[in-house]
């Protein structure tokens, strides 16, 4: 175990690289150019190259990015462009609000798609495997924003069950924090649900054909001591897969519904700073991203190797 954890950590200076020389270029192709930002309709020859002089921007190419990355390692994102607070600042604000997001909405998806892509694999073509490939079917088709638009009508707006948009931090008020991510946890765990549903059914079905799950059976051992014992553990591997991946796409499922439902989270500082060319939220908000993927991944390796005896020894 320990062996595969130095491998994976060892693989990941190679990748941090990329992905620091990614988010650096692609806020470069940016069209807006920040001085323009800075100055707004002002012109003034001294003061655009004071500002671009303190921006790093009269520096080669190559040198800024140097420039900006030995700042990032140092834990300095720069200033917003548009709030002037440290982009770092406005991250510890916000990714609270995305990974209480995520992971409620985790939790939800796996709660549910597990044990329904379970019995969906143990009675195929049964009412309730229809029940679940329809769902899966829809959950899969229907768009995010979409989804959450009618959450938003039908709860909030007819029944006024809910509120539409309300969010409350989970240290001022538990309970509201609770009901006002009801709705967003919903529209943002569709989609992974019926995902990692059909993955486990898959799987759990591919495992049911097994030898050994044959055998247990002869044995005499009961239905669930075999799904659970026997078939589950074994098909626990490709589900790994796919959840890590899910995981990895967390950050930009909260995009949209924390835009449609205004939470204060970091997919929503992303539009901010994109729709205000805001760039050094915007690479802060990229990098996040990155690391967060990164750190999705390794876990999934990580939890092979818990799972699987022969990825530990490999």
């Amino acid at each position: 175990m320990k062996r595969l954890i130095i491998q994976r950590l060892i693989a990941l200076p190679p990748v941090i690289f990329v992905v620091t020389m990614i988010t650096f270029s692609l806020v470069l192709l940016m069209p807006t150019d920040p001085t323009d930002i800075i100055m707004g309709e002002e012109v003034n020859p001294a003061l655009l190259e004071r500002v671009t002089r303190e921006l790093g921007l009269d520096k080669p190419i190559p040198v800024q990015y140097i420039n900006w990355i030995s700042d990032v390692f140092t834990g300095d994102l720069r200033h917003s462009i548009r709030t002037h607070l440290p982009v770092t600042t406005e991250l510890k604000n916000r990714i609270p609000v995305t990974l209480e997001l995520g992971i409620l909405g985790l939790a939800l998806s796996l709660i549910v798609a597990i044990p329904v892509g379970i019995i969906s694999a143990s009675r195929p073509n049964s009412a309730i495997d229809s029940a679940a490939t329809l769902f899966a079917m829809w959950g899969v088709a229907m768009p995010n924003f979409f989804l959450g638009i009618l959450l938003i009508y039908l709860f909030a707006v007819i029944l006024g069950w809910l509120p539409a948009i309300a969010y409350v931090p989970f240290s001022e008020d538990p309970w509201l924090n609770l009901k006002g991510m009801i709705l967003p946890v919903i529209a943002f765990s569709t989609t992974h649900t019926a995902v990692l549903m059909r993955q486990t059914r898959s799987a759990m079905l591919e495992v049911l054909r097994q030898d050994y799950v044959r055998t247990a059976h002869a044995k005499g051992f009961t239905e669930r001591k075999v799904m659970t014992r026997h078939a589950l553990k074994n098909a626990l591997t490709p589900l790994i897969t796919v959840a890590g991946l899910e995981v990895g796409q967390l950050l930009a499922g909260s995009v949209i519904i924390e835009t449609v439902f205004g939470l204060p989270g970091v997919g929503r500082l992303a539009v901010t700073g994109v729709i205000t060319s805001d760039f050094p939220v915007v690479q802060g908000v990229l990098l996040f991203a990155g690391a967060w993927v990164i750190l999705a991944n390794l876990l999934a390796d990580i939890t092979y190797g818990l799972v699987d005896p022969r990825v530990r020894s490999g």
